[in-house]
């Protein structure tokens, strides 16, 4: 019995030994240039063997030494190892890709790292509440506990960023996802084999010369100075575009009720290198346009017909009191009970529903178009989500045409920030995966070949220069009048320690190109010292509206009494920005009241008036209206008669809205042992996100007094991962 029992042992270990065993093939190129790697699932490699052999010939013809790893891979950490392994080795990586069902990472505790995600953990379901994120591969500091696989999804596991752990993102290698998207139907396999044959005929000494952008409805506050002055960058990130009106394109959701034929039409355009869509998404939506403005009484009230009736199905959809609704809008809208007879008309329904399928693009409406940029930039909440059998952004790059690469988040992502920051280096040869890496967020994601680049006879110079980081050749190409250049040497020298803060706000004061000016104001901010506040001041003025809107985020975060008096003089003199307007009014809820209103008292009495009495009023009580928002939040905070989940909420709002002049009070709380223990945890969290702020010092000193007490562990860990955070 004991002899049969060790055969079937033998016999388990065996088979789970064959089940988890790793193939790997060696690169056929001999170069001194870094490696890239193929991570292929071993079902889609069996079945596609030959595509994936020639893929990895066509990219070791452009330069690059490949592997292809192949396998059963049971967890995320099973394909981290062989990353490790590869990178470990003499030719270390450069990228990767994954294709196929490689296991996928679902990161909690990091929101920090996201631009915008900020879902509670603790009341939401853990698919929800956790980001998707191939940082887990490419970024090799990060560390992370395993916690456990999803139960409904098999390749989705979920990890907790540790607390001793690096807390800010600097991925070390590139990759990018050829994930096909179950909900499109037909076969996977034969889907990325058909994908990969597009990638091999892809033509590389394609020069971009070709661009547009497109602009949606409720971005960026519909400010049309912000969408404006974006093309002012677009000729400065791409010196190639030709000179025709075919070459270069800005289009706007104001241009047509419905622009969703007229960008199908651009987007089927062969010529077309890269389009840029921003606007608001879900993972298979893109919102377009808004509803069609009414033009007289009868479509004035189809409108709200349309509204309304559509807002009662959605309630009878959720199993909600109907009738009630419909009592509301009659005494709301002052409507006899008749208007609402026809909410669930046939006729009516289908017509709704046209109607709003022509606002939104989804992954239906492009099976059967051949869409043709060979880069797309989905500048957009989760139409990235490839954790989902249904994405935009995978839907784009199987369908027929050109289209070699996809950029897409797998969450919400923040509308105020710079999303073509070194996109010029596409521009130069410079290859794809390389311009992404530039652009470090937990939900920003790749789809393709990362490899792929554009025709530039220079490329290879500086894709070596990437890969291999040298401040006297970096120092060459800032002295280059070139602003892309000049870009990513600041940056790359900054990331080399080789940058002063003060050589970075000698060009955001003084540089003539605005991506070079918004370069230096970006890696001023991770810097946070006197020369930050000084580029923020000049920043505010600066005519680029980008610059100005992201000075005003960075004036709420730092919330330096010196900063006052140039919000308050953007707030009165800077009203056609509306996005501005937005950002300096909430950085100003940051401030000291008394300090802010003596601000406007001088600005208002000196030289010519230029608003109405009634004007300073409004702008007056406005503000007092946040301040006295501000103050009662504070006051639900720090009662202990309070229910706690209140008070949580409000710590978790601090994330948001870091009012600098609280900082004492916010440690007083921590450091009071009758605060109760998950508020403490929370408002510690909550100091974690004052990275740019000039009293940063302040807390790490408070936190670090706390660290000699003996503390309940999840506050303990809590600390640590602040002062990691506030450190670095």
């Amino acid at each position: 019995m004991k002899k049969i029992s060790l055969l079937l042992f033998t016999f388990l270990i065996t088979s789970i030994g064959a089940f988890c065993q790793v193939h790997i093939e060696k690169p056929t190129l001999r170069s001194k240039q870094k490696a890239f790697a193929i991570l292929v699932d071993a079902d889609t490699y069996q079945a596609i063997k030959g595509d994936i052999r020639q893929y990895k010939q066509y990219i070791e013809a452009g330069g690059l030494p490949t592997y292809i790893v192949s396998g059963h891979f049971a967890t995320p950490d099973a394909v981290k190892k062989q990353i490790l392994r590869l990178h470990g080795k003499k030719q270390a990586l450069e990228g990767m890709v994954f294709i196929g069902d490689i296991p996928i990472a679902m990161i909690r505790n990091a929101q920090h790292m996201t631009s915008a995600f900020k879902m509670n953990e603790d009341t939401f379901d853990w698919y929800d509440s956790s980001v998707p994120s191939d940082r887990f591969y490419d970024d090799l500091d990060l560390e992370f506990q395993y916690l456990k696989p999803d139960s409904d999804h098999r390749l989705l596991h979920y990890y907790h960023l540790t607390p001793s752990s690096k807390q800010r993102l600097q991925s070390d290698l590139y990759s990018a996802r050829i994930r096909y998207p179950e909900a499109l139907g037909g076969e996977a396999h034969q889907a990325i084999s058909t994908y990969l044959q597009k990638v091999i005929r892809a033509d590389r000494n394609n020069v971009l010369d070709h661009f547009t952008a497109f602009t949606g409805a409720a971005y960026h506050s519909e400010c049309i100075v912000a969408w404006k002055d974006d093309q002012k960058a677009y000729s400065e990130d791409f010196p190639f575009l030709g000179q025709t009106a075919q070459h270069v394109k800005a289009l706007h959701f104001r241009m047509d009720d419905v622009m969703k034929p007229l960008l199908f039409e651009e987007m089927q355009r062969p010529e077309l290198d890269v389009l840029l869509m921003r606007q608001h998404g879900t993972p298979n939506r893109q919102y377009i346009n808004s509803p069609r403005q009414p033009t007289d009484l009868a479509t004035s009230m189809r409108a709200l017909q349309h509204e309304l009736f559509g807002r009662l199905r959605r309630a009878a959809s959720r199993q909600e009191n109907v009738d009630s609704l419909m009592n509301s809008f009659a005494q709301t809208y002052g409507l006899v009970p008749s208007f609402f007879d026809a909410y669930n008309d046939p006729t009516l329904v289908r017509e709704d529903s046209l109607n709003n399928a022509e606002l939104y693009i989804h992954t239906t409406d492009l099976l059967f178009l051949d869409i043709q940029p060979r880069y797309l930039i989905l500048d957009a909440c989760y139409n990235g989500s490839f954790h989902q059998e249904d994405y935009l952004a995978g839907a784009y790059l199987f369908t027929k045409g050109k289209t070699i690469a996809v950029q897409g988040n797998t969450r919400n992502v923040l509308q105020d920030k710079w999303t073509m920051n070194l996109a010029g280096l596409l521009s130069y040869g410079v290859r794809i995966g390389q311009v992404h890496n530039q652009n470090n967020y937990l939900e920003s994601h790749l789809f393709g070949d990362p490899t792929f680049r554009f025709g530039y006879r220079g490329a290879a110079d500086l894709n070596a220069a990437l890969s291999r980081p040298d401040t006297a050749n970096w120092r060459a190409y800032l002295q280059q009048d070139n602003p892309v250049f000049q870009a990513i040497a600041l940056k790359q020298l900054q990331l080399l320690s080789q940058i002063p803060s003060s050589e970075l706000l000698e060009y955001v004061q003084h540089s003539n190109y605005r991506i070079v000016r918004l370069q230096a104001l970006q890696l001023l901010s991770a810097v946070a010292d006197d020369h930050f506040i000084r580029a923020i001041q000049h920043g505010l003025r600066d005519e680029y509206e980008l610059i100005a809107r992201l000075s005003a985020l960075f004036a709420g975060k730092n919330g330096s009494p010196e900063l006052i008096d140039a919000l308050v003089h953007s707030l009165i003199y800077d009203e056609t920005r509306k996005r501005v307007q937005y950002n300096v009014e909430i950085a100003l809820g940051q401030f000291q009241p008394d300090q802010i209103m003596a601000s406007i008292r001088q600005l208002r009495h000196q030289g010519t008036p230029i608003h109405a009495e009634q004007w300073w009023a409004t702008l007056v009580e406005r503000l007092e209206g946040q301040q006295q928002f501000s103050s009662r939040q504070f006051d639900l905070l720090k009662n202990p008669s309070a229910a706690l989940p209140q008070r949580i909420q409000v710590a978790r709002t601090i994330r948001n809205y870091t009012n600098h002049t609280r900082i004492p009070d916010y440690l007083a709380l921590i450091h009071a042992t009758d605060t109760p223990e998950e508020l403490r945890v929370n408002l510690v969290e909550a100091l974690g996100w004052f990275t740019h702020s000039y009293r940063k010092p302040q807390i790490i000193d408070g936190l670090k007094q706390l660290c000699s007490d003996k503390l309940p562990s999840a506050l303990h860990e809590e600390i640590v991962q602040t002062l990691k955070r506030l450190n670095q």
